[in-house]
């Protein structure tokens, strides 16, 4: 979930709304693009009305996560 927060703590408390529109990107702990378990090119993601987001079929790992909020 991306969410505003609001108070800079970095843990979403309370009261703390989502951000629509944001772009969430996947990557590989190298920076390298991700491919599903099926060997799929993982796609970016755009954040839902609440700021929910979901990769689904992924292999245990470690990756890194980017987000780009919308403008405004």
């Amino acid at each position: 979930r991306v969410w505003h927060d609001e108070n800079a703590n970095g843990i979403q408390d309370n009261g703390e709304s989502g951000v629509k529109g944001a772009v969430v990107r996947l990557s590989d702990e190298n920076g390298n693009s991700v491919k599903d378990i099926y060997g799929n090119d993982v796609a970016a993601q755009t954040t839902g009305d609440n700021g929910e987001y979901k990769f689904c079929n992924l292999d245990a790992g470690k990756y890194i996560v980017t987000v780009t909020h919308p403008s405004g």
